[in-house]
């Protein structure tokens, strides 16, 4: 890699929010939209992969009394997220509000989950790279408990269930894993953010996310040992017109020193 030139793309990592109101006739205008971004990049949508964000929510939904009411004690910790997607019939009503994306997954890098239920919850997949590097994406729907206004601080997405589903045990010297999230790991947006950083931290090495209108770098560590590169991007044309719609271009570059994250925000255009 010479100077600032970008090289070809291998993947589309999207951090949620592919929608605005979570209606699942929203994701047919997306997939055409996604599949011209994907054929620009010189890839198909198998190589596009996504976790879902607080807009991907089926909002209107929460007009259902038991899922409100679900949510609620979630939210506050009364119940266990674990203990409720281990029963079917709740599991189905708290996943229900993301029937539009899960309609969206199945035609995306995410169709290879053995569990479909999964791209709902945590995954695990590996990806193909060049000059024989493993990489490995992780999805986490930090958007699982999203249900309004005041989502800060009341989301919650336990360790035991990235354990479970993702099956993501110790990094391996030999593979890059990125973890894609909607959420910022590092704004008190989940009740356990604490918990959520240090399972992270050794077995995950870039935190990719959104939500927040600006972007961000930096360096995630919870104690000591290896850190966890986080990389927001974001901006709302809404905010008084100071900036757009983010979005980054990356690479990781073999180096003598080891491999290096370059990171090239960009701005989206109307041209």
């Amino acid at each position: 890699l010479l100077g600032n030139v970008i090289p070809s793309i291998d993947a589309l990592l999207l951090s949620g929010d592919l929608a605005f109101a979570g209606d699942p006739a929203e994701y047919a205008r997306v997939r055409p939209v996604l599949e011209s971004l994907a054929g620009a990049a010189g890839i198909n949508l198998r190589r596009v992969y996504a976790v879902p964000g607080n807009h991907d929510v089926e909002r209107r939904r929460h007009g259902d009394r038991n899922l409100r009411r679900m949510l609620q004690v979630l939210r506050m910790g009364v119940e266990e997220v674990d203990e409720v997607l281990s029963n079917p019939v709740d599991r189905e009503l708290l996943l229900s509000r993301f029937q539009g994306f899960r309609q969206l997954a199945r035609a995306l890098a995410l169709a290879a989950l053995d569990e479909e239920e999964d791209a709902l919850q945590a995954w695990s997949l590996p990806m193909a790279a060049r000059a024989g590097l493993a990489v490995r994406i992780v999805g986490l729907n930090t958007a699982l408990l999203c249900m309004d206004d005041d989502d800060q601080g009341r989301l919650r997405l336990p360790p035991a269930l990235l354990e479970r589903r993702t099956g993501l045990a110790a990094s391996r010297p030999d593979e890059l894993v990125i973890a894609l999230s909607h959420h910022p790991l590092h704004a008190d947006w989940l009740a356990d953010q604490g918990a959520l950083r240090a399972w992270l931290q050794g077995r995950v090495h870039v935190n990719l996310c959104g939500h927040n209108h600006e972007g961000d770098l930096r360096d995630l560590r919870a104690g000591g040992g290896q850190g966890v590169i986080h990389v927001a991007t974001g901006g709302d044309p809404r905010e008084g017109g100071k900036i757009g719609q983010g979005y980054n271009l990356a690479a990781v570059v073999q180096t003598a020193e080891g491999l290096v994250l370059r990171v090239w925000p960009r701005r989206y255009s109307e041209r």
